[in-house]
């Protein structure tokens, strides 16, 4: 009896000791999603554009386990992209959030880069509280009185492993400063 009872404490031992996964970590399908753009505070004029989208976006895909191994099943497809925006001034009004499909493959340890990927829409720029810039509303923030809002644009991306892991990124965000008009003084 002594020694099955050993026996099942070995056992029980060995395979906690082989367990790696931290506290408060996830199954991730064996990668990790990051969000890479440009890092410098955009400016753009409301009444100039019905579209914003950044240059260049790059996702990564980062082995979460080095050392571990990859396989092809770890492979992300991507499926949707979510922004979100908050207030760096003093402001609090914000633009509804933009969400949208996307398609395309980032290898485990790879990357997967867009050009010319949306970030607001004329629903964004044209709604709350951008619309208060357009030459016709008087081109002042009605909450601060500012002819400038800055906002903060947080980017996550989401897919699924071939392996069928949900997988998304950790929120990126990117300064924009948006005025009346890059063009035009009033």
């Amino acid at each position: 009896m002594k020694a099955a009872l050993q026996l099942i404490a070995i056992t029980l031992f060995l395979i906690l000791s082989g367990c790696t996964e931290r506290v408060g970590e996830t199954d991730t399908g064996g990668v990790l999603l990051e969000v890479e753009f440009d890092d410098s505070t955009f400016r753009v004029g409301v009444n100039d554009t019905d579209l914003l989208a950044l240059d260049q976006v790059t996702i990564n895909s980062v082995i979460s386990r080095p050392g571990g191994g990859s396989s092809s099943l770890m492979d992300v497809q991507l499926n949707t992209i979510e922004l979100t925006y908050t207030r760096v001034d003093t402001g609090t009004r914000v633009p509804l959030p933009f969400v949208y499909n996307v398609v395309g493959t980032v290898p485990a340890g790879g990357q997967l880069s867009y050009t010319g990927l949306p970030v607001m829409t004329v629903e964004q720029l044209r709604g709350e509280p951008l619309a208060d810039l357009l030459f016709q509303n008087g081109a002042v923030d009605s909450e601060t009185g500012a002819s400038i809002i800055k906002l903060n644009v947080q980017m996550r991306v989401f897919g699924q492993t071939l392996a069928g892991v949900d997988v998304s990124s950790v929120p990126r965000a990117q300064t924009f400063e948006f005025v009346p008009s890059l063009t035009t003084t009033f």
